[in-house]
């Protein structure tokens, strides 16, 4: 059995505390805002997570699963706002 989930987006689901979006067999999506003010969804399972930057091209900004961090370093703590015109 093939289940499909489809989720749009908006930049109002997104608050300084983080809220569950959607769970769905096993995994658990919830969005958040950075300091910064930076959109982050968080996709997680019980192997690990992803924070992904759904307004800064998708970027992923973290990605930790079996302990390990998979994701590139960055020398800052959270993201940085940009602005693509």
């Amino acid at each position: 059995m093939h289940l499909s989930t489809t989720i749009n987006l908006d930049k109002s689901f997104f608050k300084e505390k983080e809220k569950v979006l959607v769970v769905n067999e096993g995994i658990c999506v919830s969005t958040f805002l950075f300091d910064s003010g930076v959109h982050g969804l968080r996709i997680k399972n019980n192997c690990g997570n992803i924070v992904i930057l759904p307004y800064q091209g998708q970027q992923v900004w973290s990605c930790n699963f079996h302990g390990r961090e998979l994701a590139m370093k960055s020398m800052f703590s959270e993201p940085i706002a940009t602005n693509f015109t």
